[in-house]
């Protein structure tokens, strides 16, 4: 004892130093792995039963909702996603007023922290709209309508631009003022069409034409048979389709002549339904789809 005593007196600035550099190098590890694990980005289209909800990640950490679904069940699915710690979303998309894309966000605002939230312009007359218009107002977050042309920057060259409404007063269907997103990065895009039908389909092919190439495309409608036109579908030339539907539901989502055009035009899909909350991971320059977290 006495020897390991003297042995440290006489060592110990060396003692003290290779100390310090241990935990100096733990540190770097620790934030390197920290860094590069947060350094990526992320789609989830989650499994909210018929609705539509899909979270975008980006490399920073940011948390963008398009849309949250009918009901509460959009908490528990974020839940599953997120880091336990983690209650943030920093902008939330209502892409038109229908209640299986909108509804989820009176449990999100008792459950989670939205920053900001943009709609169509389209989110009023119903008691729900009312509701998630009070709280939005209680808690004093900005809110916003967008209109075609806008571009929201998310970080780190991601971007996500509105390519629908062109006009909000003149429809005859909300489904008409549903916002149409492109989430661009890096070269690679993903199409998230809300309830958008052919109509509007038809118009973001007039004005866009090959800018609709998108690696990911989520269905209009969940896959009704009054979206997603075969023109759109070869223009679109999705590597991925997503249908976002309930299971046995009674509009019968996703509508067989839907999966048969895919099927023709040799489009892999995948459906929330059978396969669950879809996690897409962007590395080696595309959208790659990945089992778990």
């Amino acid at each position: 004892m006495e020897r390991l005593i003297s042995y440290i007196q006489e060592h110990k600035q060396s003692i003290l130093v290779f100390a310090i550099f241990t935990i100096f190098l733990s540190s770097v590890i620790f934030f390197t792995r920290e860094l590069t694990q947060s350094r990526r980005a992320e789609i989830f289209f989650l499994n909210v039963g018929q609705g539509d909800a899909i979270l975008i990640r980006t490399p920073h950490g940011r948390n963008i909702l398009v849309d949250a679904g009918p009901d509460e069940g959009v908490s528990a699915e974020l839940d599953r996603v997120l880091p336990a710690d983690e209650r943030d979303i920093d902008l939330a998309f209502a892409t038109h007023p229908d209640l299986d894309h909108v509804a989820g966000f009176l449990s999100l605002l008792s459950t989670h922290r939205i920053k900001k939230f943009v709609h169509s312009g389209l989110l009023v007359g119903e008691p729900e709209y009312e509701e998630i218009a009070r709280r939005l107002a209680e808690k004093r977050i900005p809110v916003s309508q967008a209109r075609a042309g806008d571009v929201f920057t998310l970080g780190d060259g991601m971007t996500l631009t509105i390519l629908s409404p062109f006009r909000v007063e003149e429809v005859e269907d909300a489904n008409e003022a549903s916002l149409v997103l492109l989430l661009s990065y890096r070269g690679s895009h993903v199409l998230l069409t809300g309830d958008a039908p052919q109509s509007v389909e038809n118009e973001l092919i007039h004005f866009y034409g090959d800018m609709l190439r998108s690696s990911i495309l989520k269905l209009g409608h969940h896959g009704s048979k009054t979206s997603s036109s075969s023109v759109f579908l070869k223009t679109a030339q999705p590597e991925y389709a997503i249908i976002s539907a309930g299971c046995r539901n009674r509009y019968r989502h996703p509508h067989t002549e839907v999966l048969n055009r895919l099927s023709s035009l040799r489009i892999p899909y995948f459906e929330t339904c059978w396969d669950d909350t879809l996690h897409f991971v962007f590395s080696g320059g595309r959208w790659n789809h990945t089992q778990g977290k």
